[in-house]
């Protein structure tokens, strides 16, 4: 799905939303799958505003969010000297 209005604030590059729920019999790259691609504020806010929040996913699923053309994976070229960001809570955290 790809979409950007008129008047809208083009960003630099054109994105993907992926989400992954990690289902273990199956191969993890398996378990990804692209929501929709976006390239404006407009279309990330409307996304944003209308996807399940990262709180309420139940555990093992993700979002990711990556240039379109680029796979959430290490494998992927544009991946090589990359790295990821983690943000773990405590369950007291979770809460506030």
């Amino acid at each position: 799905m790809e979409a950007r209005g008129r008047g809208e604030h083009a960003l630099q590059n054109r994105w993907t939303l992926w989400f992954m729920k990690n289902e273990r019999s199956r191969p993890w790259h398996l378990n990804l799958r692209p929501v929709i691609n976006f390239n404006s504020v407009e279309m990330f806010w409307s996304l944003y505003n209308h996807i399940q929040p990262a709180s309420r996913l139940v555990a093992g699923c993700d979002y990711a969010v990556f240039k379109e053309g680029v796979t959430p994976m290490w494998e992927d070229p544009a991946n090589v000297a990359g790295g990821r960001w983690l943000i773990s809570l405590t369950k007291q955290q979770r809460h506030l």
